[in-house]
């Protein structure tokens, strides 16, 4: 929940750049569009090169 929170409510500080880093160290991925973090589940069954 602490990097959540530095995330999303220290925005343009290093420390946001920090909770992102470790985030994606935890299998965790943004999505742009959505503005929010997702985690896979499982790995994709089906592969494609797009």
């Amino acid at each position: 929940d602490v990097l959540f929170s530095a995330f999303y409510y220290q925005q343009g500080t290093y420390q946001q750049y920090l909770a992102a880093r470790e985030l994606k160290k935890q299998s965790w991925r943004y999505h742009k569009k959505y503005n929010t973090w997702f985690q896979r589940h499982e790995e994709p069954k089906i592969t494609t090169d797009e």
